[in-house]
């Protein structure tokens, strides 16, 4: 799982957010405008292609209020949905 290939997905419409990353979402105050910042501007920092039960990577940012917003994405593989798992900021 590439970072192009979740940036193309989440710029198709091809990703479903999680009811725990919405809850995330919510309680951060982070809008999907502030995922697809990270998708465009952030790095894969962690990648674990074994993950049970799908392969899954975290991405991270710099956003513009100084904290480093950090994305989990997971992608079934039989799937072309890639799934938002949850967002968290790194100092949390």
């Amino acid at each position: 799982m590439t970072l192009q290939q979740i940036r193309s997905a989440f710029r198709e419409g091809r990703y479903k957010i999680t009811a725990h990353a919405r809850q995330q979402m919510l309680d951060r105050e982070v809008f999907r405008e502030d995922i697809g910042y990270v998708f465009d501007h952030g790095d894969i920092i962690h990648d674990v292609p074994n993950a049970r039960p799908h392969p899954k990577v975290q991405i991270a940012a710099a956003m513009a209020n100084g904290e480093t917003l950090i994305v989990v994405v997971s992608k079934p593989r039989k799937s072309q949905i890639f799934r938002i798992v949850t967002v968290f900021y790194q100092d949390e």
